[in-house]
């Protein structure tokens, strides 16, 4: 495989789990890794998601995978589980990410293990970047050409909304299979800075033939605001035992 980052040791990526926390209301994670000599890397960043999708059984998880050689980029892994209801074409999961450094990292989306239990075939899947400010963030490629990122079954991927929005197309992500975005890729996927300090990160499947899949995991009306507010307080509570090591 091509390398998209500084390796790291064998003991160094079974220390890479990023740190849970929990509130009544959301999931919050640090995005933090651990570099071959057992120092601390950290992103300067936090993510939080609402705990309906916990209880929904979604298993969403975010992983260090690596730095960029010259430090730069945070690169991580996201895993989830879609079950039923899984988005409507307008709702799927979504991650509030909040800068909480000043000279924060880029993220980069390294790679993707997504396994679709909502009992409809997926014909396509979309990123989609949602932020304040004058500049908004956006999706480009890093480490190679876009055409780098594997993206089997799926054999298209176009950049849209002024880069705002990913697509993925042209293939079928089966009901109760694995869709592993980015795997054995040079190029990974980065989230380019805009003039705010948080965006959201939304992901959405697609049904085959356009198939409404339901409404989505239900958040309460403002939750980012909510959310946000209790990043901003530092309420991180009740450590959640981390579902899974690197390989």
């Amino acid at each position: 495989m091509s390398a998209k980052f500084i390796k790291l040791s064998v003991a160094a990526i079974a220390a890479t789990i990023i740190g849970f926390s929990t509130t009544s209301q959301a999931v919050t994670v640090a995005l933090t890794g651990t570099d071959a000599g057992g120092g601390t890397i950290n992103s300067g960043w936090v993510a939080t998601y609402s705990d309906a999708y916990v209880a929904a059984g979604w298993d969403v998880s975010l992983m260090f995978r690596g730095l960029s050689a010259d430090g730069s980029q945070f690169n991580f892994e996201k895993d989830a589980t879609f079950r039923a209801p899984a988005g409507d074409g307008v709702n799927g999961l979504e991650i509030l990410f909040q800068k909480v450094d000043p000279n924060a990292k880029q993220l980069v989306i390294n790679d993707e293990v997504i396994q679709n239990a909502t009992g409809v075939d997926w014909g396509a899947f979309q990123w989609k970047l949602a932020s304040g400010g004058t500049a908004a963030f956006t999706f480009a490629a890093t480490g190679g050409p876009a055409s780098g990122f594997q993206i089997s079954p799926f054999t298209t991927m176009s950049f849209a909304d002024s880069s705002q929005t990913l697509n993925f197309s042209n293939g079928t992500v089966a009901n109760g299979s694995t869709w592993f975005a980015g795997a054995n890729s040079a190029t990974g996927i980065a989230i380019v800075s805009g003039s705010s300090s948080s965006f959201v990160l939304k992901e959405i499947p697609v049904g085959v033939g356009n198939i409404n899949l339901g409404p989505a995991v239900p958040l309460p009306a403002a939750a980012w605001t909510g959310l946000s507010t209790l990043v901003g307080l530092g309420l991180l509570a009740g450590a959640k035992n981390a579902r899974k090591l690197l390989a």
